[in-house]
């Protein structure tokens, strides 16, 4: 995903009844079963994220929260002042352990998070003035950041074959090989 400029920064592949001991994905006490859902955040470039935008509508399986930097640009298919359950354990004796969750909220306070690691982790590596800082601050400001989460966690494919379907069904847009040849590093990203 990231050589199509795509740059995650966290994901999950779904699981479906998982014992609690499994080596991979097992937590909890013994003898239970844990259940997730597929979903993946990551930053896209604002022409990118509309191309993502409209192809959402013909995956009404996946829910989607995005937003550009300030929060001017939103979008999400959440139900108002709901949670999408992600990682959740079934134990015996217990009620439902569910210790992963998204919302919409919650996705605003950590998109500040998130951007807030481009300007002041990474960009304090650059004098303020430097071209270079002025390439990532363009970079960043015209990113968004994206969380999807595949519903379907017994088939656990959507969410894959949704985003193989947007890095290689549009014609060049996803495609950095086209630009290699441009000789400012800014034209590259954008």
């Amino acid at each position: 995903m990231n050589y199509h400029y795509m740059f995650t920064i966290n994901s999950q592949p779904p699981v479906n009844c998982a014992k609690s001991n499994d080596q991979t994905f097992g937590w909890g006490p013994k003898n239970g079963y844990i259940y997730q859902k597929g979903y993946i955040e990551f930053f896209v470039r604002s022409k990118d994220a509309k191309i993502i935008i409209a192809k959402l509508a013909d995956y009404p399986i996946l829910s989607y929260t995005l937003s550009n930097k300030t929060g001017s640009d939103c979008y999400t298919n959440y139900k108002k002042n709901s949670s999408i359950a992600l990682t959740w354990g079934v134990f015996p004796g217990r009620e439902i352990l569910q210790p992963t969750i998204a919302d919409y909220k919650t996705f605003l306070i950590w998109k500040d998070e998130a951007f807030a690691l481009w300007s002041e982790k990474w960009g304090k590596i650059y004098e303020d003035g430097s071209d270079s800082r002025k390439v990532l601050n363009d970079i960043v400001d015209d990113l968004y950041l994206i969380c999807l989460v595949d519903n379907d966690y017994v088939s656990g494919n959507v969410l894959w074959e949704f985003l193989d379907k947007v890095m290689n069904e549009n014609d060049t847009d996803f495609k950095p090989g086209n630009c290699l040849n441009q000789k400012n590093q800014h034209d590259i990203l954008f």
